[in-house]
C-alpha cells in the first residue's frame, strides 16, 4: 500500500447504501482486524451471505483493517 489511503489522512469516504423494505439484502463494515474479518465471514455464510467487496489497508499503529461488504443469495 502506498500509504495515502483514506485511514492515514482522516478522509471520510461516500458510502453508497439502498433503502429497503423487509431483512437487510446487505451487509457492510470497516475497520475490522482479520479476526473480525474471518468471524463475520463464518457467520454472513451460514445465513446465506457472500463478500462482494473486500478492501485492506496497512495502517500504522493499527496494522491491516479491513473493509468488507456481503450480499444475500
Amino acid at each position: 500500500m502506498s500509504g495515502r489511503g483514506p485511514y492515514l489522512r482522516g478522509e471520510v469516504r461516500p458510502a453508497l447504501f439502498s433503502a429497503l423494505s423487509g431483512p437487510a439484502l446487505w451487509r457492510a463494515y470497516h475497520g475490522l482486524t482479520r479476526s473480525q474479518l474471518d468471524a463475520k465471514h463464518k457467520t454472513y455464510g451460514r445465513q446465506g451471505y457472500y463478500p462482494v467487496s473486500v478492501d485492506g489497508e496497512y495502517v500504522p499503529g493499527q496494522g491491516v483493517v479491513y473493509a468488507a461488504v456481503w450480499v444475500k443469495n
